[in-house]
């Protein structure tokens, strides 16, 4: 989203900090949980009919509430009925929630990973894919393992800002607690080859995940075949 004029800024809320040797020895942008967020404002090249969602984060294991969203784009208030999405960690078992809604109806692409407790104070990549009305399904995976997945709606588009680390319209709310260092939004579904690109990346960059990590894969030809290319193939761990 930077770099085309989609820059976060602080508006209303509390200042988040920056916080060096997050990941990897990386740094990231820390919110207490407390009316920190950042703000990118709208504009129509948002209006995201398709998405693909890319966050790295560690959540704090010290939460309160009952959500603390990462990302959103949403008006309204409950029963949040426009929502281009909305990406959050829930407090009391530390699952991952993502929804939108679609034709003034919620939950729309409501995907949940119950089977982990995100409350552990560790970094993670996480994807969000959601195609839209007719062409399949939208999927949430984690540390590059399918987690979740959900009969895929086109969102609600709105003018509502780009909110990283709350929710709400006109009042924030639901402020996330932990750290965030990279989020990356395409105005499509990738493709499973291109996901996993993206993923590989992050993942090295980010949190060691696929690094240095590799299968190595052997054949042998019959009598009087032929093996292109020759010798052993080497996959990073993830690619296809």
């Amino acid at each position: 989203l930077s770099g085309k004029g989609h820059n976060a800024s602080i508006d209303q809320g509390n200042a988040p900090t920056y916080k060096e040797l997050t990941f990897l020895g990386k740094p990231s942008v820390n919110f207490s949980g407390s009316g920190q967020y950042l703000e990118i404002p709208h504009s129509e090249d948002l209006d995201l009919e398709q998405l693909t969602l890319f966050v790295v984060f560690q959540n704090s294991e010290t939460v309160s509430g009952d959500y603390g969203t990462i990302t959103s784009k949403e008006t309204g208030s409950s029963p949040w009925q426009n929502r281009n999405w909305w990406f959050a960690v829930q407090h009391q078992q530390g699952q991952l929630w993502f929804r939108t809604s679609a034709n003034g109806q919620q939950p729309r692409n409501d995907m949940q990973d119950l089977s982990y407790n995100y409350k552990d104070g560790q970094p993670h990549l996480a994807s969000i894919i959601v195609p839209g009305t007719g062409n399949g399904s939208s999927n949430m995976i984690v540390n590059g393992l399918q987690k979740a997945n959900a009969t895929s709606y086109t969102p609600d588009i709105q003018n509502a800002p780009i909110r990283i680390g709350a929710s709400g319209a006109s009042t924030a709310n639901r402020f996330f607690h932990g750290d965030i260092g990279e989020i990356i939004i395409y105005n499509r579904a990738l493709t499973s080859e291109e996901r996993q690109a993206v993923e590989i990346f992050l993942g090295k960059k980010w949190i060691g995940l696929y690094a240095d990590e590799y299968f190595v894969i052997s054949a042998t030809a019959e009598e009087g075949g032929i093996i292109v290319p020759e010798g052993d193939i080497e996959l990073p761990a993830g690619a296809s």
